[in-house]
């Protein structure tokens, strides 16, 4: 029941995609040419006994030309609950199955308790109830006025001026600390709107029965619910089919359920013309016009008992003639046709020109496809229209006459053993397939391959490669579609791949510096290598293809990718021209020593200041904790010493320490942690005066 919202709620999300809590309160209004009415609902039932509970509080603001949305000024209407128990007993009619319910929702208890303790299974039972008195609320709401009125879910605002733009929202009084709940608005303009009318009937006739649909997915914003009419053959004399409004479900993961909309009526005989119309009800429980008329009967869709024993014969090998049996013929019984294809799938085509009588029970094909053959059935029709057919048969002349000799075979072998064959298709138009035949050796008896004929004109076999035969024969036939067999094709040889593994390669010698990695090596001595495949790993890392060196050209490679510290280990295979590995020898291995030879310094300068009376020292290196800079310091030749260190993030030092006027020779170092250095710079000169 809770799907519905029931129209109301569908309308809501469609509308408002701003509401993000699943515990909210859905509102749309509408002038109806005196009054704006707005109705609101609550999205869950937690929401809605607590509401109930609590209250509603309603307000209105006038939106003007010169008053926009948020300097509006809002003014309360009214705090909205459910009615008490006296004012249900005095204006419920208790003829009106929505206000009844409304009334029994309200004062009504609800059967399932909540338990003492945690039990799953009650819980749910309380739960279920409580969502469906929740949904049967929101129907009662949907389709009855004063149902709405009472519930305190509908308000009806006369104090409206034709053509302005009115605000309304809607503000939840229940204590966020028990559940948050969101409010929502919506906006009247005090105009009247062309009504959508509802949708159009599409109808299907069947026998005793006319199915009726309609779609519901460009008005399901527009009705909740519709009335389904039938009048007579005149379209007139309507009366309604259903008492209680139909309504579509709402599953998000299957919207069709909500799109199309269906009612079977029964109809006593067919063929007897009836009338239908569809009358709309939105959420705010008006009716709208009628829809269009829709005019439907019921329909014969019996088929004909089908024709069986489909048969053909040779007509002196020009026609075929076809013949068939029926068994019974009914009282509709309209005629055969006889129906032809190239394909037993179809498409089928009629040949005769006009439907055969009940006491014509053959047909000659005096235009048969003479090269490949057809396949006939038989169509039974009845004066309704509605057709049964026999199971096909193939038919064909007689032919004698065998195909052309196949040409143009060839063939390729890959590394595995697979032989694909290729030719052209013959010009025969009735060629059915091909045989194909091989043998080992050119003066051996050829061996079919194919059982039955081969329907392509590529066919692939597979042979064992690792045998003493070096080469394999094959030659084809062509067959047509009466089994006539031509010429064998010329043979034709194909070589088989080599997979005997080339001989292993070895490395020679390895060289390791701090720089870089020498390696070289002696080559496969098998003539059919094309390549040699590097591979290294570092540490305990994985191998992976480093280098590809083609053929015998190159025994040598310098690696300089490295980095000081690491084990690098290398192996070597040989790959020939059919891609047959040696597999691989010894490998070899290398680690890179740290020498303590790090980057060095660049940009190095040095620059009196006159104002200052200061050297200024500029370097470039990357900043990093992982080192410090010591600056070195010569005056008027004295010996070249340490002077000052600097942090590793630093690239310049301001000298102050001066010891007056003369030459004063500066140089720095990047000592590093770990004891490497970068090395010192070129000595720079500045004269002091």
């Amino acid at each position: 029941m809770s799907v519905l919202l029931f129209g109301l709620q569908l309308n809501i999300k469609a509308q408002d995609t701003t509401l993000s809590n699943k515990n909210y309160i859905g509102m749309i209004g509408k002038y109806n040419g005196k009054t704006n009415v707005i109705r609101w609902a609550p999205s869950s039932s937690e929401a809605f006994f607590l509401l109930n509970k609590y209250g509603y509080k309603l307000e209105k603001a006038q939106i003007g030309r010169d008053t926009i949305y948020f300097k509006a000024v809002w003014k309360t209407i009214g705090i909205f609950k459910p009615a008490d128990s006296m004012v249900w007993a005095k204006r419920v009619d208790t003829s009106n199955s929505y206000q009844v319910i409304a009334a029994q929702v309200v004062l009504g208890k609800i059967n399932a308790p909540l338990p003492n303790q945690p039990n799953f299974g009650e819980l749910m039972k309380r739960l279920n109830e409580e969502r469906n008195l929740h949904g049967f609320a929101l129907v009662a709401a949907d389709f009855d006025t004063a149902a709405a009125n009472l519930l305190g879910l509908r308000f009806e605002d006369i104090d409206v001026t034709a053509k302005a733009t009115y605000a309304y929202r809607i503000i939840p009084l229940v204590p966020e600390s028990f559940l948050k709940i969101q409010g929502s608005e919506t906006f009247v303009q005090a105009k009247e709107e062309a009504q959508i009318p509802p949708p159009e009937l599409l109808d299907i006739g069947f026998e005793n029965h006319i199915r009726l649909d309609w779609y519901n997915s460009l008005h399901k914003n527009v009705y909740t619910g519709y009335f389904l009419e039938k009048g007579d053959s005149k379209g007139k004399n309507f009366k309604r089919l259903n008492k209680i409004p139909f309504t579509s479900a709402n599953d998000p993961k299957n919207p069709k359920i909500s799109d199309q909309m269906t009612y079977l009526d029964s109809v006593p005989k067919d063929y007897v013309v009836y009338s239908y119309r569809l009358i709309g009800m939105n959420a705010f429980g008006e009716l709208s016009e009628p829809g269009p008329i829709v005019y439907s009967y019921g329909r014969d869709r019996t088929a004909p008992e089908p024709a069986h024993s489909v048969s053909f014969a040779d007509i002196q090998g020009r026609y075929l003639n076809i013949t068939w049996k029926k068994d019974q013929f009914e009282n509709d019984f309209a005629g055969f046709n006889v129906l032809r294809s190239q394909n037993h799938q179809g498409p089928f085509q009629i040949i005769n020109e006009k439907p055969l009588d009940k006491k014509t029970m053959n047909f000659v094909d005096t235009k048969p496809i003479e090269q490949e053959g057809s396949f006939y059935k038989i169509e039974t029709i009845d004066t309704a229209g509605n057709i049964s057919w026999s199971l096909g048969v193939y038919a064909f002349l007689k032919d004698s006459i065998p195909p052309s000799k196949p040409i143009g075979l060839t063939g390729t072998v890959d590394s595995l053993g697979v032989v694909t064959l290729k030719w052209p298709l013959g010009p025969e138009l009735d060629i059915k397939g091909y045989r194909v035949f091989f043998a080992n050796q050119i003066d051996h008896e050829m061996t079919i391959l194919t059982g039955d004929v081969h329907q392509d004109t590529v066919y692939v076999d597979s042979v064992d490669i690792k045998t003493l035969t070096k080469e394999i024969f094959y030659q084809i036939v062509a067959v047509d579609m009466h089994y006539n067999h031509s010429e064998r094709s010329e043979i034709i040889k194909i070589n088989l791949p080599d997979t005997i593994k080339p001989v292993k390669p070895m490395f020679s010698n390895i060289l390791v510096t701090d720089t870089a990695v020498y390696l070289s090596w002696i080559p496969s001595s098998s003539k059919d290598v094309i390549k040699h495949n590097i591979y290294r790993k570092i540490g305990e890392g994985q191998f992976t293809l480093w280098k590809t060196v083609d053929g015998k050209l190159k025994s040598e490679l310098i690696d300089k990718n490295i980095k000081i510290g690491e084990i690098y280990t290398y192996k070597i295979e040989a790959i020939d021209d059919y891609n047959n590995s040696s597999g691989f020898p010894a490998e070899i291995s290398g680690k890179i020593y740290d020498v303590g030879k790090r980057k060095t310094i660049d940009n190095f300068k040095v620059v009196y200041n006159k104002e200052k009376k200061r050297n200024m020292l500029t370097w470039t290196y990357p900043p990093s904790d992982k080192y410090h800079f010591v600056i070195y310091r010569s005056y008027n030749g004295s010996t070249f010493r340490v002077f000052h260190s600097v942090d590793g993030d630093k690239n310049t030092y301001e000298d102050w320490d001066l010891l007056g006027s003369g030459t004063y020779t500066y140089a720095v170092v990047a000592y590093y942690k770990d004891g490497g250095s970068s090395g010192m710079t070129e000595k720079v000169v500045v004269v002091v005066k």
